[in-house]
């Protein structure tokens, strides 16, 4: 099996674990610090969020011209792309802090009528925290780039599932000791900080890397500093919609509500997860094949395969959501987080296309198309903002997610689809294909709706685990009946009879 599709296999598994885990841990947190702290945990850890977007434009600024220097077997361009990077990014770090500190001085006057003395002590202390690990984490991604540009997703993907799967353990062990959301803060960044030095440790012993400045070039940091300040713009407008509404709702309406909200949104991001499955370790591969004549008939070609996989995942969870949601979340955490289902529906809903089309994206850096893309985030999010302060204010949660919901379809459905077609992507195509399975998903998920709707769950947890089971067997053989291509069903199909073949043997 090679790199790349291991790397996807382990995204997806990967994604499964923090699903699966991540029902569990935000039930954990909320029952070891009260609704309130957890909110103030997530209100602290959306500023701070923020302010690690600036590196992560660089990372995959890096990713595209490491792996084009890789592709010409050039190792003095190499270090010197690594070089460069490095001290831009010794650059972004400082300022980042200085940005930091500016902020931690705004947090008494923006917070002082919505959170009392005790939580705004525990607001800045927080944030401290977070700033350090921010701080911390800007040089790794110099060395996360180079992993993924030499496509060892294996490591890289086997060292997210490694955290995944250990950090509640110790989180539950620590709390267990002392709840006390400091604790917790201090305990997820120390799990980052070994992160960081398994991924340094692999770059300079497995691959070799090595920096090293020949010549400094304005023209190639020019060049660099243009093309990840697009992809910044667009990071940075992602994190708008991601968590402009935990801020808003926590200078309008108080913690508890940002709780609520970000139980919505935290359901939506491990849907939102499903894009970077697939498409994060495709970014190597179309960079190295835009320095190829007639490329874009294989590019093409990736963004619809990748595209029919992702629709039917993303299909799955959404209609699953949407027909056994309420169910879930009352079993999930209870009572008071029944607004947190709409919160999730509509974030879901408006992420949709974006989501199974996120393909197009490293199409686009690839390219160095991506400008216009920035800009229409930009105008959406903003929009996004003013729309989302006086309703947030009428409606709470659903106001916000409503703002939220409306600019992510605007922007990264209707807007950006025009955008890709002006710039050769096969959107006809994709939809055509795209098609071929939506009719399926429309008949399973309708009667699904209708069968849940006849046979309530009330307050019978198995009785909820069957039906979820059985919607889920029923979606699966009918798109394989019905849906499915063959390349698709060998993907199943190959591992199985690889796995059946050693065990008769």
């Amino acid at each position: 099996m090679n790199q790349r599709k291991a790397g996807v296999i382990l995204s997806y598994l990967s994604m499964g674990a923090n699903s699966l885990i991540g029902f569990i841990y935000v039930p954990m947190l909320i029952s070891f610090l009260t609704k309130s702290q957890y909110g103030l945990y997530e209100l602290m850890g959306s500023v701070a969020a923020s302010l690690g977007l600036l590196d992560l434009a660089l990372a995959s600024t890096i990713t595209k011209y490491y792996s084009q220097a890789l592709e010409r077997k050039d190792k003095k361009e190499q270090e010197n792309v690594l070089s460069v990077s490095g001290i831009l990014y010794g650059a972004i770090g400082l300022f980042v802090l200085l940005l930091g500190v500016i902020f931690y001085l705004c947090i008494d006057p923006l917070y002082s009528k919505s959170l009392v003395p005790s939580d705004l002590l525990k607001a800045k202390r927080i944030f401290l925290i977070l700033l350090f690990n921010v701080f911390v984490s800007i040089p790794s991604h110099v060395f996360t780039a180079a992993i993924n540009s030499h496509e060892r997703f294996i490591f890289v993907r086997g060292v997210n599932l490694f955290k995944i799967l250990l950090q509640p353990l110790i989180v539950y062990g620590v709390l267990s000791l002392k709840a006390d959301v400091l604790l917790l803060v201090i305990t997820q960044v120390s799990m980052n900080l070994l992160v960081i030095a398994m991924n340094i440790y692999y770059s300079f012993a497995r691959l070799k890397i090595s920096f090293r400045l020949h010549e400094w070039s304005n023209r190639f940091a020019a060049e660099v500093l243009l093309f990840s300040s697009f992809i910044f713009i667009h990071i940075l407008m992602d994190q708008v919609y991601w968590r402009s509404g935990a801020v808003i709702l926590g200078a309008v309406s108080g913690t508890v509500a940002v709780a609520v909200y970000a139980v919505g949104m935290q359901i939506s991001s491990f849907y939102l997860s499903i894009s970077s499955g697939v498409s994060g370790v495709f970014l190597p591969k179309i960079s190295s094949l835009c320095l190829r004549d007639n490329a874009n008939e294989e590019i093409n070609k990736i963004f619809i395969k990748t595209g029919r996989l992702q629709f039917v995942l993303a299909s799955l969870i959404l209609s699953g959501f949407i027909i056994f949601g309420p169910d879930f979340i009352y079993f999930w955490l209870g009572d008071g987080f029944n607004i947190s289902y709409y919160v999730a529906v509509i974030i879901m809903s408006a992420y949709f296309l974006d989501v199974v089309q996120n393909t197009g994206i490293a199409i686009l850096q690839a390219k160095n198309k991506h400008a216009a893309r920035a800009y229409i985030y930009t105008a959406t999010a903003l929009l996004n903002i003013l729309i989302g302060i006086p309703l947030g204010k009428l409606y709470g949660p659903i106001g916000c997610a409503a703002a939220t919901g409306f600019c992510l379809f605007l922007g990264k459905g209707l807007l950006i689809n025009i955008y890709y077609i002006k710039q050769g992507v096969a959107v006809g195509a994709f939809f055509r294909e795209i098609g071929k399975i939506a009719a399926s998903v429309l008949i399973v998920g309708s009667a699904g709706y209708a069968l849940n709707a006849a046979f309530p769950t009330n307050g019978r947890l198995v009785f909820m685990i069957v039906k979820i089971s059985v919607y889920g067997s029923v979606f699966a053989a009918v798109l394989w009946l019905f849906a499915l291509n063959s390349y698709e069903k060998d993907l199943f199909l190959k591992p199985m009879r690889s796995i059946l073949s050693k065990i008769i043997r």
